[in-house]
């Protein structure tokens, strides 16, 4: 089932609906940023990215996989398409790697992401990426918890098209 919980929480956001790289491992329940392959097929960002192209807006069910919870897409790159939300000024509400406060708003931080099914997150710890802005602690919205953020892409980490 695609999350309840996390995912883009500002209404009406641009969005576009692109291929996707083969077998891509999209958890429901996490964050699911992806960047622009050469190829020109979406695939989910991982730690080392340096730039983000939005967030994938994940179908339910398992694709191809065999995991109710994450959602698989083709062996074949380009045969699945998926939402990507590519609005510079969309909020998402995304797992941190730990307890978010006010000392977080403001500040650009990594993400933790492996295309392996495990959760994509926001990493509070030191890096260089820096891809997404914490805006709020997650406590900031109904459904979010102290370990969640509200982000947004940071505007000079924008991959084009």
């Amino acid at each position: 089932m695609a999350s309840i919980k996390y995912g883009c929480i500002t209404p009406c956001v641009e969005s576009v609906e692109m291929p996707v790289a083969a077998s891509q491992k999209f958890k429901h329940d996490s964050a699911n940023f992806v960047v622009l392959d050469n190829d020109g097929n979406v695939r989910l960002a991982l730690t080392a990215d340096t730039t983000l192209y939005g967030y994938a807006i994940i179908p339910e069910g398992r694709g191809a996989g065999d995991d109710d919870g994450v959602w698989v897409s083709s062996s074949t790159a380009g045969k699945d398409k998926i939402l990507i939300v590519k609005d510079p000024d969309a909020r998402y509400l995304i797992p941190a790697s730990g307890a978010v406060t006010q000392a977080n708003v403001g500040n650009a931080y990594d993400l933790i992401g492996v295309n392996d099914g495990t959760a994509q997150i926001v990493n509070l710890a030191a890096g260089n990426n820096d891809v997404v802005v914490i805006e709020k602690p997650g406590t900031y919205i109904e459904r979010g918890s102290a370990n969640d953020a509200v982000v947004r892409i940071n505007y000079s980490k924008f991959q084009g098209d």
